[in-house]
């Protein structure tokens, strides 16, 4: 990431660090990976879900075993293995995408998941989600984010329509639908249509996330 000179790499990427660890010897094989947003699970379960569950459940412990074995490379034996992801490095400006379309085998959407999703318009700490070793580096605030713009989609897997809102100044809300430009307030924080959420590090100036599209 350091070798990459752009504002797009500066602000919004990341990196997520996944292991494996083998069912036999324990050895564990890591990985690092560079990511510009994270893709959210939205968990199967009745009544609101939060932000914090679909953070959970795309970090939650996944056992490799059958047709997904793992070989393990110090052991040489295939078998039952464990895999979880936490986070590595944060970005300044963090793209959350809450993956509402199912798809079949063949790329097609053939349905959206309408499930009411409350998310913090301020305060939201991805502390919990980091590995150990990376929860170290960051003092006390550097890991609190505000929610600063969201895309939603109104529709079904068919057809709909994409809209956008974005905060103005330490308060105030606009919305943006084609043409038209109106105030709102925060309640679209509970939704069934949010869609893609932009986050920015609490203490980032109010030009920073401009200063990409400039």
């Amino acid at each position: 990431l350091a070798r990459e000179d752009s504002i797009i790499v500066e602000l919004f990427h990341g990196q997520i660090k996944s292991a494996v660890v083998c069912g036999r010897c324990t050895h564990a094989s890591v990985r690092f990976d560079a990511v510009q947003g994270l893709s959210l699970p939205i968990p199967k379960k009745a009544g609101e879900v939060s932000l914090n569950d679909c953070m959970d459940l795309f970090t939650a412990e996944e056992r490799l075993k059958g047709d997904n074995a793992w070989n393990c490379s110090k052991c040489k034996h295939k078998g039952e293995s464990k895999k979880h992801i936490r986070l590595f490095r944060l970005p300044q400006c963090l793209v959350v995408h809450l993956k509402r379309f199912k798809y079949n085998a063949h790329g097609t959407i053939t349905s959206k998941l309408d499930t009411v999703i409350d998310f913090p318009n301020e305060g939201w700490d991805l502390r919990p989600w980091l590995g150990r070793e990376a929860a170290q580096t960051y003092a006390e605030g550097q890991t609190v984010y505000d929610l600063y713009a969201v895309v939603p989609h109104f529709g079904t897997a068919s057809y709909g329509h994409y809209t956008a809102y974005c905060k103005v100044g330490k308060k105030s809300w606009i919305a943006f639908d084609d043409s038209n430009v109106s105030a709102i307030n925060s309640d679209f924080c509970t939704s069934k249509s949010a869609y893609i959420l932009f986050y920015k590090q609490r203490g980032l100036g109010p030009d920073t996330t401009s200063a990409a599209f400039s």
